[in-house]
């Protein structure tokens, strides 16, 4: 977030777009494997509460807007290069939309 009021304050019109799954995930499958049979809930290391980056985004004063449809994407985009001002385009993902290891395991 300190990137983004810099740019703010500065005048750099860049647009930044989150992959926002509230977590982690690609540490999911390692935080899961260390906490195999003992105590204590690997969701904490990895499993974040939903955050609003578009309203914090306005809230510094930026350009801010939230997709939660993937038919939005293009239009939110679009809308967050023409403000001409720094941009956050907030995409809610699914959470348990992992990828496989690159690893292969």
């Amino acid at each position: 977030m300190s990137e983004l009021e810099t740019a703010a304050r500065y005048g750099i019109n860049a647009v930044t777009v989150i992959n926002n799954n509230r977590g982690l995930t690609q540490d999911k499958r390692g935080d899961e494997q260390a906490y195999q049979g003992r105590e204590g809930n690997s969701d904490e290391l990895w499993r974040y509460t939903d955050v609003d980056f578009a309203h914090i985004a306005r809230t510094i004063g930026c350009f801010g807007t939230r997709v939660e449809k993937p038919s939005e994407l293009s239009d939110a985009i679009e809308q967050a290069l023409a403000s001409n001002q720094p941009a956050v385009v907030d995409v809610v993902a699914d959470i348990d939309g992992i990828s496989a290891p690159p690893w292969g395991g």
